[in-house]
């Protein structure tokens, strides 16, 4: 019988499937996020919400670097609810050819994504606070945008803030429960400059 998909991939290798699984790894567990674990309806929720959150920015993006930034962030998402359940079998893995396909449209752009991925993640890791004035500063600025927050100190040290009740931005957009916020000094990523040496 065969799956809904077949074996081969388009673009999606081994070696960058499991780059994107340990990158992943790292973040959820610097962020105290579920890693092998059951998913449970909340969990769902939340990497459902991200997954739409990605693909309406990727249906609304008017230039390269917005394009880029979608795709790559919803391969990130993606990784993420794999990394939690634990299904890093990148043969009999749904979601590893969902991102196959979603590299492949970034190739199809002319995207190099695995150079958007790093920059991506790495980018990522800087939305930990690192000290408790910095946790509290950005707890008080998602409050002013309409979004609970609030912040714990992690294993690690480091100063975690995530949505605590799902709200509504001052854009409208839904923001899950257990969704991980960006400190007031998190360091975006500059896709342009990637893009404009490729």
């Amino acid at each position: 019988m065969l799956s809904e998909f077949s074996t081969e991939f388009t673009v999606l290798t081994p070696e960058f499937w499991e780059q994107m699984c340990h990158d992943i790894n790292e973040f959820r567990n610097t962020f105290q996020l579920p890693v092998n674990e059951p998913i449970s309806v909340n969990d769902c929720n939340v990497h459902n919400a991200l997954h739409i959150e990605e693909l309406v920015e990727l249906a609304l993006a008017t230039t390269k670097v917005e394009q880029a930034d979608a795709i790559l962030d919803a391969v990130y998402t993606l990784v993420g609810r794999t990394a939690q359940v634990g299904d890093y079998n990148m043969e009999t893995s749904t979601v590893a050819h969902i991102v196959d396909i979603l590299l492949a449209t970034a190739s199809t752009l002319g995207i190099p994504y695995v150079e958007c991925w790093n920059a991506i993640h790495e980018s990522n890791m800087t939305k930990a606070a690192s000290s408790e004035k910095e946790a509290l500063d950005t707890v008080e600025h998602y409050k002013n945008r309409g979004i609970a927050g609030e912040f714990f100190i992690s294993d690690s040290g480091k100063y975690l803030i995530k949505c605590s009740e799902d709200s509504v931005d001052e854009t409208g957009s839904k923001i899950r429960k257990g969704k991980v916020l960006k400190s007031v000094n998190y360091t975006p990523v500059d896709l342009g400059l990637i893009l404009s040496t490729n």
